[in-house]
C-alpha cells in the first residue's frame, strides 16, 4: 500500500515562518508520502543507518533520523534517500 495524505483546509497553503505569521504559499492538497524523517538531537543520531521502515497509519514508510535544527545538513541527506538530483 501506499500512505496519502491530504492538508487541512484550515492550514491550506500557508507555511510558519518563526518570528513572523503563517505566509501564504502555492500548494497540493495531497500527496504520497515517501519518507518519515525523524528529527533527533544530534548525538543521538547515526552517522551511518541502515534502511528502516517503520509503519505510519499502518503503512511501512521508509525513515531516515536526522539532527534536529540542522537544515543545512539534513536537505542533501533527503535529497539522496529519495534519489532526487544530483544524487541519482
Amino acid at each position: 500500500g501506499r500512505l496519502v495524505c491530504r492538508v487541512p483546509a484550515t492550514i491550506a497553503g500557508l507555511a510558519e515562518v518563526p518570528g513572523f505569521m503563517p505566509r501564504p504559499l502555492p500548494f497540493e492538497p495531497g500527496g504520497v508520502i515517501d519518507l518519515h524523517v525523524r528529527l533527533v538531537p544530534k548525538a543521538e543520531m547515526a552517522r551511518f543507518q541502515e534502511e528502516i521502515s517503520e509503519p505510519v497509519a499502518g503503512c511501512p514508510v521508509p525513515r531516515i533520523d536526522l539532527a534536529e535544527r540542522n537544515a543545512a545538513t539534513a536537505l542533501p541527506a533527503v535529497m539522496a534517500r529519495l534519489s532526487i538530483a544530483p544524487f541519482l
